[in-house]
């Protein structure tokens, strides 16, 4: 017998919620999420301000990350998730990295988060 997944819902809700409960100041790092929902909420956050469509230096990548890592999870494991989420495509040599909408497959995702121009947790 198949099993049958559903997909998760990811709306504008849910998604600020979570972006303003990650901003919060504490005493320490925030785990990275375990769940599927807020795992990709969580990485799509890291990348809101990537522009769609240009090549990036794995430098700038690390810098972005680095900018807007707010858990406890080092910007090379992230920057490694988000490859494996399919958010960002990587050259064979690792050089450049693009934004990806792979990760679109993965759960339901309200239009306006993933729009054109997303305008969430900046």
């Amino acid at each position: 017998m198949t099993q049958v997944r559903f997909k998760s819902a990811i709306s504008l809700a849910d998604y600020v919620g979570l972006v303003k409960q990650w901003r919060r100041p504490t005493r320490g790092p925030r785990d990275l999420p375990r769940k599927l929902k807020q795992r990709l909420v969580a990485l799509h956050y890291l990348l809101t301000h990537l522009e769609p469509d240009v090549a990036h230096s794995e430098e700038d990548i690390n810098l972005l990350i680095r900018h807007r890592n707010p858990f406890g999870i080092d910007h090379v494991q992230l920057r490694r998730l988000l490859v494996d989420y399919s958010m960002l495509e990587r050259t064979p040599d690792g050089g450049e990295y693009r934004a990806s909408d792979g990760y679109l497959a993965e759960a339901e995702w309200d239009p306006q988060i993933v729009g054109p121009a997303p305008r969430v947790g900046k």
